[in-house]
C-alpha cells in the first residue's frame, strides 16, 4: 500500500532508514548518516501535505507495518517556483516496479495541485534513479553548483505520452498492481513494464487513473 506519511509515521520510518543499507542511505540522502537526528526526522514526518507531500510505501509482515520505500516534495525554494522531489526503496525490494510506483503517484499529486515543474538532485553514480528518471520523461543535466550531482528535470504542464506500441497489453494490471496480494503476480507485471524502454509514461498514465487505489 502506498500512503501519505504521518508524524505517527516516525518509527516506521526511522526503522525504514536504519534498514537501508550504507550505500542506500548515502543515495538518498547524500551523506553517510546512519539514523535520522530527531529534528531531521520530525521535518521529514510532521509535513502538511500540501505544499510538502510525503508518500510511504508500507506492507503488513508478521503482523506489523513495515516501510519499503519513500516518495516525497517539497518547494525547491529556486524562483521558478519549481518543488524538489526525493525516492528511497527498501535494498531487498528493488527491481519489482516500486520505484515505478512510488514516482507515479508523487507525479500525480503534483500534478493535481497545479505543479508544474519538479526537479530532483541525484548523485551521478545513483544509476538506477537516474534510468528511472529518464523513463518517466525528465531530463538529465549537470547540476549547476555541483558536480557530483546531476539534476533531473521535467515541466508537468506537458503530459506524458503513453505508448502504444507494447508487445504485450499490460495497462490493466498497472492500473490495479498495488492492490495484489501476490507478490510473486506483481514481480510478473512490474518485469515486464521495466523491460521496456517507453514504461515510464504507460505507468504514469495507468496510476493518473488509479490514483484512488495508490493513496488513500
Amino acid at each position: 500500500m502506498i500512503r501519505p506519511l504521518a508524524p505517527a509515521d516516525a518509527e516506521l520510518f526511522q526503522a525504514f532508514v536504519r534498514g537501508l543499507s550504507p550505500a542506500s542511505r548515502r543515495l538518498r540522502f547524500q551523506t553517510g548518516l546512519n539514523e535520522l537526528y530527531p529534528a531531521l526526522l520530525a521535518r521529514l514526518t510532521q509535513v502538511d501535505q500540501r505544499d510538502h507531500v510525503a508518500l510511504a510505501a508500507v506492507i503488513c509482515e508478521h503482523g506489523r507495518q513495515a516501510m519499503i520505500g519513500e516518495a516525497r516534495y517539497a518547494p525547491s525554494g529556486e524562483a521558478d517556483g519549481s518543488i524538489e522531489f526525493a525516492i528511497a526503496v527498501g535494498d531487498a525490494w528493488r527491481h519489482i516496479g516500486l520505484g515505478s510506483m512510488l514516482l507515479a503517484s508523487l507525479l500525480q499529486r503534483a500534478r493535481g495541485a497545479g505543479i508544474e515543474r519538479i526537479h530532483g538532485d541525484v548523485l551521478w553514480e545513483n544509476a538506477g534513479m537516474l534510468q528511472l528518471a529518464k523513463r518517466f520523461g525528465f531530463a538529465i543535466r549537470r547540476h549547476p553548483d555541483d558536480a557530483s550531482l546531476a539534476r533531473v528535470a521535467r515541466d508537468l504542464s506537458v503530459p506524458a505520452r503513453p505508448s502504444a506500441l507494447l508487445d504485450r497489453p499490460i495497462t490493466r494490471d498497472l492500473e490495479f498492481v498495488a492492490g495484489f496480494a501476490d507478490r510473486d503476480r506483481h514481480q510478473q507485471v512490474v518485469a515486464a513494464v521495466e523491460r521496456d524502454a517507453r514504461a515510464g509514461a504507460l505507468v504514469e498514465g495507468a496510476f493518473a487513473q488509479a490514483d484512488q487505489h495508490l493513496v488513500s
